[in-house]
């Protein structure tokens, strides 16, 4: 019995890691049987709401309107009616089968009411992912508001002079000023990425002594709305020693 219980209140609470955005931001700071013990926490949670939901609440509504109504209820006696042969004992069944059939709407209920959720915060996810970065990975969220800074400026036509750059610095002392491309978000094994996607504008190096900056190549594009994926670099973030913001008006 406790069994039956148990594995469904693990399933509802993985459920919840994977299909929340604040969550499934989140799961790479859970190291080991974190993930599991979130899980059980997450699935108690939903359980005890599912009690309330079909038990609980249909028992006050019973008390204030006279009306007798448990949803689980019903559907089990259903049930035990249709499968269980005239003359046996139904009462034996009744536990099991009120067991499957909450755990059933719990786990379904965990996964549509999620979905939908999700649907109609659409941003949840990218404010989730800002929030754990900022948290665990500084470059990470740096090169993120890069990214969006610059999605925002073309979106709203800025002129090429005003749009934001990222300045990267080698540890070859190699120096690239370009427009993010990609920022992979955190998945369930990491939190910070070891690569990311940039399009370059100008590349050039810092002087050995003084650290100035010297240019030495432009790169041209027919226009900032046409550069494709296909014109990025891949940067592995172990190279690297600086991150930042550039623009032609600083």
């Amino acid at each position: 019995m406790i069994g039956i219980l148990i594995v469904p209140l693990l399933i509802c609470g993985i459920t919840y890691i994977y299909n929340s955005h604040k969550q499934f931001a989140k799961i790479s700071t859970y190291q080991g049987w974190l993930v599991y013990l979130h899980a059980a926490r997450f699935g108690f949670y939903i359980f005890m709401f599912s009690i309330i939901l079909f038990e609980v609440a249909p028992y006050f509504i019973n008390k204030l309107f006279n009306i007798s109504y448990y949803p689980i209820r019903e559907i089990r006696d259903l049930i035990i009616n249709e499968i269980d042969p005239p003359g046996t004992d139904k009462h034996k069944y009744q536990a099991y089968v009120y067991s499957a059939i909450f755990s059933v709407l719990t786990i379904s209920g965990t996964y549509v009411s999620l979905k939908i959720k999700n649907f109609i915060f659409k941003n949840g996810y990218d404010k989730s992912v800002e929030k754990v970065l900022k948290s665990h990975s500084v470059s990470d969220y740096l090169l993120l508001r890069l990214l969006k800074k610059r999605e925002e400026q073309l979106s709203h036509g800025a002129p090429a002079e005003e749009l934001m750059y990222a300045f990267i610095t080698l540890s070859n002392r190699k120096i690239y000023i370009g427009s993010l491309k990609l920022v992979p978000p955190p998945n369930e094994e990491r939190t910070n990425s070891e690569e990311f996607l940039l399009v370059p504008f100008f590349s050039g190096y810092r002087d050995e002594k003084s650290l100035s900056v010297n240019i030495t190549h432009m790169y041209e594009y027919e226009s900032p709305e046409s550069i494709r994926e296909e014109d990025a670099i891949s940067f592995s973030k172990s190279n690297i020693i600086t991150i930042g913001a550039f623009s032609t008006q600083m």
